[in-house]
């Protein structure tokens, strides 16, 4: 597969099974650094 089609490949299989999301959520320092973001845009 070429560099330009990999991706999309990767975003196909994260509409079917939401695989792709659910394995990046289930990274703790995600969930710390949304909750920063979040803190961070609410002042």
């Amino acid at each position: 597969m070429g560099l330009n089609q990999a991706p999309i490949t990767v975003m196909i299989e994260n509409y079917r099974t939401g695989l792709v999301w659910k394995n990046f959520m289930s990274n703790p320092e995600i969930g710390e650094m949304l909750e920063k973001l979040d803190a961070e845009t609410r002042k």
